[in-house]
Protein backbone atom coordinates (compact mmCIF):
# COMPACT_ATOMS: atom_id res chain seq x y z
CA UNK A 1 0.00 0.00 0.00
CA UNK A 2 2.91 2.44 0.84
CA UNK A 3 4.64 2.04 -2.55
CA UNK A 4 0.88 2.50 -4.53
CA UNK A 5 0.20 5.37 -2.22
CA UNK A 6 3.37 7.18 -3.26
CA UNK A 7 3.34 6.40 -7.09
CA UNK A 8 -0.56 7.77 -6.81
CA UNK A 9 0.66 11.10 -4.47
CA UNK A 10 3.18 11.80 -7.51
CA UNK A 11 0.56 10.79 -10.22
CA UNK A 12 -1.71 13.40 -8.43
CA UNK A 13 0.25 16.02 -9.08
CA UNK A 14 -0.41 15.63 -12.66
CA UNK A 15 -4.18 15.64 -12.92
CA UNK A 16 -4.60 19.30 -13.69
CA UNK A 17 -3.24 18.82 -16.95
CA UNK A 18 -5.10 15.35 -17.86
CA UNK A 19 -7.53 16.20 -20.44
CA UNK A 20 -9.95 13.42 -18.58
CA UNK A 21 -8.99 13.92 -15.49
CA UNK A 22 -11.97 11.12 -14.25
CA UNK A 23 -9.56 8.72 -16.41
CA UNK A 24 -6.50 9.45 -14.15
CA UNK A 25 -9.03 9.14 -11.08
CA UNK A 26 -9.93 5.26 -12.14
CA UNK A 27 -6.26 4.50 -12.74
CA UNK A 28 -5.54 5.52 -8.91
CA UNK A 29 -8.45 3.86 -7.47
CA UNK A 30 -7.36 0.57 -9.05
CA UNK A 31 -4.20 0.72 -8.19
CA UNK A 32 -4.46 1.71 -4.41
CA UNK A 33 -7.51 -1.54 -4.92
CA UNK A 34 -5.07 -4.28 -5.73
CA UNK A 35 -2.37 -2.92 -3.59
CA UNK A 36 -4.26 -3.29 -0.36
CA UNK A 37 -5.64 -7.03 -1.70
CA UNK A 38 -1.71 -7.83 -2.43
CA UNK A 39 -1.02 -6.57 1.24
CA UNK A 40 -3.68 -8.79 2.46
CA UNK A 41 -2.70 -11.91 1.01
CA UNK A 42 -5.68 -12.04 -1.15
CA UNK A 43 -4.11 -11.41 -4.64
CA UNK A 44 -0.63 -12.49 -6.20
CA UNK A 45 1.64 -9.72 -7.03
CA UNK A 46 1.53 -11.24 -10.82
CA UNK A 47 -2.51 -11.38 -10.91
CA UNK A 48 -2.61 -7.58 -9.48
CA UNK A 49 -0.05 -6.77 -12.39
CA UNK A 50 -2.37 -8.62 -15.17
CA UNK A 51 -5.59 -6.82 -13.66
CA UNK A 52 -4.01 -3.39 -13.88
CA UNK A 53 -3.20 -3.72 -17.10
CA UNK A 54 -6.76 -5.13 -17.65
CA UNK A 55 -8.10 -1.65 -15.87
CA UNK A 56 -5.30 0.05 -17.94
CA UNK A 57 -6.74 -1.38 -21.37
CA UNK A 58 -10.26 0.02 -20.78
CA UNK A 59 -9.27 3.17 -19.69
CA UNK A 60 -6.93 3.90 -23.22
CA UNK A 61 -9.85 2.33 -24.93
CA UNK A 62 -12.39 5.30 -23.20
CA UNK A 63 -9.76 8.00 -23.68
CA UNK A 64 -8.86 7.10 -27.56
CA UNK A 65 -13.09 7.26 -27.74
CA UNK A 66 -13.15 10.57 -26.48
CA UNK A 67 -10.14 11.64 -27.89
CA UNK A 68 -11.76 11.21 -31.31
CA UNK A 69 -15.43 12.19 -30.35
CA UNK A 70 -13.78 15.73 -29.55
CA UNK A 71 -11.98 15.94 -32.42
CA UNK A 72 -14.88 14.49 -35.05
CA UNK A 73 -17.38 13.60 -33.47
CA UNK A 74 -16.23 10.26 -35.07
CA UNK A 75 -13.94 7.45 -34.72
CA UNK A 76 -10.51 8.77 -35.79
CA UNK A 77 -7.57 6.75 -37.06
CA UNK A 78 -5.46 4.93 -34.37
CA UNK A 79 -2.53 7.60 -34.82
CA UNK A 80 -4.59 10.01 -32.73
CA UNK A 81 -5.67 7.54 -30.35
CA UNK A 82 -1.62 6.22 -29.58
CA UNK A 83 -0.43 9.79 -29.51
CA UNK A 84 -3.04 11.08 -26.62
CA UNK A 85 -1.65 12.55 -23.71
CA UNK A 86 -3.95 10.22 -21.58
CA UNK A 87 -2.05 7.04 -23.41
CA UNK A 88 1.28 9.05 -22.93
CA UNK A 89 1.31 9.40 -19.20
CA UNK A 90 -0.59 6.90 -18.24
CA UNK A 91 2.48 4.42 -19.34
CA UNK A 92 3.60 3.68 -16.11
CA UNK A 93 2.31 0.51 -14.24
CA UNK A 94 0.98 -1.03 -11.32
CA UNK A 95 3.96 -0.51 -8.88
Amino acid sequence: MARAQCRNDAEVQARPFFPYPDLLDQRLAARLALAEKVDRKRLSESKAQRAFARTMERILREDARRTASDFSGSVLDGEVARSSPTRRALGAGYN
